[in-house]
């Protein structure tokens, strides 16, 4: 383990070699403080055991300890990128918040962890640093000390709300009379969709009678592992109908998710939309404390995505919130359309790059400019029909083969 003070501010910053050698502080960090679940330790172990040791990443935590012994532990990687050493987020694949775990009380500023990100950079021998997804608040609602406003903004922002205390009420303050009753309409409709062609993805039980589709949270392993099976099928359905770049194809990220459920990482949850045998919709989160983060919600493509599943999929995750006293629900990064028609609150998110070498400068000014790019919508629109035609030639060439 390398000890480095940061000169001028009073800090000190340890590298750990790897996450082993971080437990004990790790461990003792989350027993005083709330981390988000993409930081815990368990998570982290999971993700270098599937996608991150697929990927080639090497976890190197920072620890930073300021004047008065406050501490904050930073769950860094180093990634190689287009031949570039990059000093990133570990979890990277599978996590939506890149945060430190920070003591309360802890007296750095975002000034100073932005030196500490720099001088770990060098240390570790990084061409460039990049850390992405950097979010406005702590999991406990404190401000995180590691953003600063004067880093870049994120080109999508994170959503959430508070569990309606009336769902009815909620209902209606935030669909009209006409979309409430297409949306009734639409339970109606799946509910006889599973009695002309019930699914044979057992899993979530049957119903002979096909009922009106219900929320069904999975208790048992096998049960568990059946509706990801479908929600993985779905999600790469999508990804096909809509020619987008399908991030389970990366190495180990499917694995993680199925081994976090496997190994029950604390809080992860999984649950159907589903009328007797038939799974319309499903999701893959993870409810923790008074939170539940809604992470890879799936539904079917097709006709049947006409009557609104996962639109029905998330009301009936927050009808669930409000129902067994989960008081938030976080439905993390993207500015989907959905988000913004449920929720209430909305989070900045930034990101820091620097170059710590001549290449690794040209490697943080071409992200840059990538990310400029992807915040001008028009310009975004154009850039992805490109990559749908381009996909589209690829596979063509592929099947003509």
């Amino acid at each position: 383990m390398n000890h480095s003070v940061l000169s001028g501010f009073g800090l000190r910053f340890e590298v750990f070699p790897g996450l082993a050698d971080a437990r004990e502080v790790w461990k003792a960090l989350e027993s005083r403080c709330r981390p988000y679940p993409f930081q815990r330790l368990a998570w982290m172990e999971c993700w270098m055991d599937t996608a991150g040791s697929a990927q080639g990443y090497s976890p190197r935590p920072v620890l930073v300890t300021d004047p008065a012994g406050r501490r904050a532990l930073f769950p860094f990687a180093v990634s190689r990128r287009r031949g570039l050493r990059v000093l990133v987020w570990a979890g990277a694949g599978v996590s939506d918040y890149g945060a430190p775990i920070v003591e309360p009380g802890f007296s750095g500023d975002s000034g100073e962890f932005a030196a500490v990100f720099c001088a770990a950079g060098k240390e570790l021998r990084c061409d460039a640093v990049l850390l992405e997804k950097i979010p406005a608040l702590l999991a406990d609602g404190r401000p995180n000390p590691a953003c600063d406003s004067h880093f870049a903004l994120h080109h999508v922002r994170a959503h959430s709300m508070q569990a309606p205390a009336d769902m009815d009420a909620f209902f209606t303050a935030r669909f009209g009379a006409k979309t409430r009753y297409n949306l009734r309409r639409a339970e109606k409709k799946l509910a006889e969709e599973a009695r002309r062609n019930p699914s044979r993805d057992a899993g979530c039980g049957a119903a002979h009678n096909a009922p009106l589709p219900v929320l069904r949270v999975a208790g048992e392993t096998e049960e568990g592992e059946k509706i990801l099976d479908v929600l993985l099928s779905q999600k790469r359905g999508r990804y096909r109908l809509t020619r987008e770049k399908d991030p389970f194809a990366a190495p180990g990220v499917e694995a993680f998710y199925r081994e976090a459920w496997a190994r029950r990482l604390p809080g992860v949850e999984i649950s159907a939309l589903a009328a007797g045998e038939r799974i319309f919709a499903a999701h893959w989160g993870v409810r923790e404390e008074d939170t539940l983060y809604v992470l890879l919600p799936s539904f079917e493509s097709g006709e049947v995505s006409k009557h609104s599943p996962g639109l029905l999929l998330a009301l009936k995750l927050i009808e669930s919130c409000a129902s067994t006293g989960t008081a938030h629900i976080d439905f993390t990064v993207g500015d989907e359309a959905y988000k913004e028609k449920l929720c209430s609150e909305s989070m900045e998110l930034r990101r820091y790059s620097r170059g710590t070498s001549l290449r690794g400068k040209l490697f943080v000014a071409f992200d840059l400019g990538k990310e400029k790019l992807k915040r001008n919508p028009a310009i975004l629109g154009c850039v992805r029909l490109v990559r749908k035609k381009v996909r589209e030639m690829k596979e063509n060439l592929h099947g003509n083969r």
